[in-house]
């Protein structure tokens, strides 16, 4: 039942965070990335690892989203670091292994920080590939 609630939860703030998004989109194509949904940590937390199979979410780190940028709640006992993503506008859990933590996840955490700021989608997109560009974000080898 719990996991129900989190599911229900879940899909209502996507669903008003996309439907927010694609009305500011098209009114303006330069608006602002979306809006940034900050929940209660332990709300968060639970809404991260569900993206993981019951038997690791556990061992799992952790990061929530607060009104500066993501930081670490959870130290992990497996390879694994869950988050609950904003990227693209979109909300949803996102969990990475080794590779994906010091890889794409720092991308994944700037994309949440830039729309906080009030970037527009062009605006992020371009920050993004300067990142990649730049060396700061890498792609899983």
């Amino acid at each position: 039942m719990k996991a129900k609630a989190l599911l229900v939860a879940l899909m209502t703030l996507s669903a008003t965070a996309q439907s927010s998004s694609a009305n500011d989109a098209e009114h303006n194509h330069d608006a602002p990335g979306g809006k940034v949904i900050l929940l209660a940590r332990d709300l968060e937390i639970r809404l991260a690892v569900n993206a993981l199979p019951k038997e690791l979410r556990d061992g799992a780190a952790v990061l929530v989203l607060e009104s500066n940028g993501y930081v670490k709640v959870r130290s992990g006992t497996n390879p694994f670091t869950c988050i609950v993503s904003r990227r693209g506008g979109n909300f949803y859990p996102a969990c990475f292994d080794e590779e994906g933590t010091r890889t794409i996840l720092p991308a994944f955490a700037d994309d949440a920080v830039f729309r906080m700021r009030g970037s527009s989608e062009q605006e992020i997109e371009q920050k993004l590939a300067a990142g990649f560009a730049q060396g700061r974000y890498r792609p899983p080898s």
